[in-house]
């Protein structure tokens, strides 16, 4: 099985990082909407400019956006390049019960563009659909 630091992407903004994604198949990736607008780019067929910073740092890719849906705060990116040696796609699941579930994220945040690491516990769905992490 894949690790799932071989799918990690970090979205670019010249040299700094400006968000988080990951790889979903060969040659797509995801991300959301607020990052690709953080990065400057707001319309599909833009370029977006990301490196895997666990398994490649340094080593920059671009794709370009084929999805960018606000309402949702998703993005979807075809990359066309060839990707880093040891690059690979998550595996993507769906769960009925998702309380007590643990989780760890990787990302970001303002002023750390080397990443940082989080975790937590899932706790169910809010009343407009969002799940709530603690």
């Amino acid at each position: 099985m894949n690790s799932p630091e071989a799918s990690f992407l970090r979205i670019l903004k010249g040299k700094s990082a400006v968000g988080a994604g990951f790889l979903a198949a060969e040659g797509l990736a995801v991300t959301c909407a607020h990052v690709l607008h953080a990065a400057g780019v707001d319309l599909a067929g833009s370029v977006v400019q990301f490196d895997f910073p666990l398994i490649a740092p340094g080593e920059t890719i671009s794709g370009s956006v084929l999805l960018l849906d606000t309402d949702r705060d998703i993005a979807i990116l075809e990359i066309t390049q060839k990707l880093p040696k040891g690059a690979a796609s998550v595996r993507m699941v769906t769960a009925e019960e998702m309380w007590e579930h643990k989780f760890r994220a990787f990302g970001f945040p303002i002023g750390y563009d080397s990443g940082v690491w989080a975790s937590g516990v899932l706790r169910g769905r809010t009343a407009d659909g969002w799940l709530h992490l603690g």
